[in-house]
């Protein structure tokens, strides 16, 4: 579900700009599993080290840096490294349903931006 985590990614960015350079992977995987998974009912991860696997995968792809702290995925920093790339998946996952046919890709889509608009945005410096 590498394409799902990458659009969440993205979108969550895009709504708080400053997770573009320094995103704790903890606060991304309470979204995903506090927000999306129990209260919207959307779960594309069996558990964070599956949610982590697509990170590492995004990062083989050059769309993100992981930083580590001693090996714990808790304690981990994700940095976008590519935003043109990541833009890209967000087109894909957006027309998928157009592109496919299968309209529940564009309900998938519906439901993670409508959860997207219930996070509180970090105010500017």
């Amino acid at each position: 579900m590498w394409t799902y985590t990458a659009y969440i990614l993205g979108k969550y960015c895009e709504k708080n700009p400053e997770k573009y350079n320094e995103l704790p992977f903890i606060e991304f995987a309470k979204f995903v599993f506090d927000v999306l998974w129990r209260k919207n009912n959307l779960i594309f991860h069996d558990g964070i080290k599956d949610l982590f696997e697509d990170f590492k995968y995004l990062q083989k792809l050059g769309i993100v840096e992981l930083h580590e702290e001693d090996e714990k995925i808790e304690k981990a920093k994700v940095k976008i490294k590519d935003k043109e790339k990541l833009a890209q998946i967000l087109r894909v996952v957006e027309d998928s349903g157009n592109l496919t046919g299968v309209k529940l890709f564009d309900v998938y889509a519906r439901r993670i931006n409508s959860a997207i608009e219930t996070i509180s945005v970090a105010p500017s410096s």
